[in-house]
């Protein structure tokens, strides 16, 4: 059972992971838009995450990974459960791997900006499905006694699943705004600022409704309130949230950045821990749910890839921290570019 709770907890800081490191990706496609006034301007916010967005969805591979080798039931029953969204996931991701790639092969003003496009959609829409598939964690889904998925996608999209998307969404924004301002140092460093500055209030504002929305229809909201240790981590999210913004208005920018990756890490802690020991939720019948121990691999699988995680993984996070180490310089507008 301990290699079990270790399992969950490790599927939950490689998702947490995902969601700091990608999230900024996400926010400078959804901020694309909105920030560079020519191509030159969008080609440096691009050039930003350059050197990092591959590695970042490396977070999200082996968060999945991890799923299917130390609980092979859940990996099953959530991607049948949840497939067309996990499609739309994946293609939305594949679509903006190859805008970024395709955009700088012609200087047609037309070519770049469908690709830009592409780019900002494609960095929307994973915010919308990770907002359904919280949704779909937190209220249940309609499993049968065989954990067979019952419903139809399309009761899947609930108001509390927009709620998510829509939460996640200007939370990648900020987390793209903030990174970009330790990034980029040009003329537009002072429109980064600014939205930055708009961002974090409607971000602080949606946090403190999903939590007050989401006890109405959710069983593991509503524990929150059950289990002492985990109500004080849930008052984290939005208090690192205000704490950030706090930050932005005296400009201390890696603080900042610092908090809302905090505020995250707590977020999925907190999601995590509400919903332990379960994995899924039947939401028609509690007795059917999905738990840690009727969906983990056996026990010698289970000491194997510990083994495996304990060599693999510092490898895989220094490699990652060398990377960023190596870009660690700012552009500017002389900077060479790429994308």
């Amino acid at each position: 059972m301990n290699l079990q709770i270790l399992w969950y907890g490790l599927v939950g800081l490689l998702l947490a992971g995902y969601f700091i490191l990608e999230g900024y990706d996400y926010g400078i496609g959804i901020l694309l838009p909105f920030l560079s006034k020519d191509d030159r301007e969008r080609r440096m916010l691009l050039n930003a995450m350059g050197p990092f967005w591959l590695g970042n969805e490396t977070w999200l591979v082996a968060a999945f990974g991890a799923m299917f080798a130390a609980f092979p039931r859940w990996y099953g029953t959530f991607l049948s459960s949840m497939y067309g969204f996990v499609l739309l996931l994946i293609f939305s991701l594949i679509l903006r791997g190859a805008a970024l790639e395709f955009r700088s092969h012609r200087t047609g003003k037309r070519w770049r900006g469908f690709w830009d496009l592409v780019i900002c959609g494609g960095s929307i829409v994973p915010g919308l499905v990770w907002g359904v598939i919280a949704a779909a964690l937190v209220q249940g889904l309609p499993l049968d006694a065989q954990l067979r998925f019952v419903g139809t996608p399309w009761q899947l999209l609930t108001p509390l699943a927009l709620l998510w998307g829509l939460t996640f969404i200007v939370l990648f924004a900020l987390q793209g705004a903030l990174f970009l301002r330790l990034r980029v140092d040009a003329a537009i460093t002072m429109r980064v600022e600014r939205a930055a500055r708009r961002i974090w209030i409607p971000a602080l504002f949606l946090v403190v409704l999903l939590a007050i929305g989401g006890a109405f229809v959710s069983q593991a909201m509503l524990r929150l309130l059950a289990v002492p240790w985990i109500a004080p981590l849930s008052m984290l999210v939005p208090l690192l949230l205000f704490i950030a913004g706090q930050l932005i208005q005296r400009q201390r920018w890696w603080w900042a950045l610092i908090a809302t990756s905090l505020s995250m890490l707590c977020g999925v802690c907190t999601l995590a821990m509400s919903l332990f020991p379960h994995l899924l939720v039947s939401s028609l019948q509690p007795a059917w749910s999905l738990t840690v121990e009727r969906a983990a691999a056996a026990p010698s699988s289970l000491v194997l890839l510990t083994w495996v995680a304990l060599i693999f993984l510092p490898i895989i996070i220094a490699y990652q921290a060398l990377g960023y180490w190596i870009f660690r310089k700012r552009l500017h507008m002389e900077s060479r570019l790429h994308y």
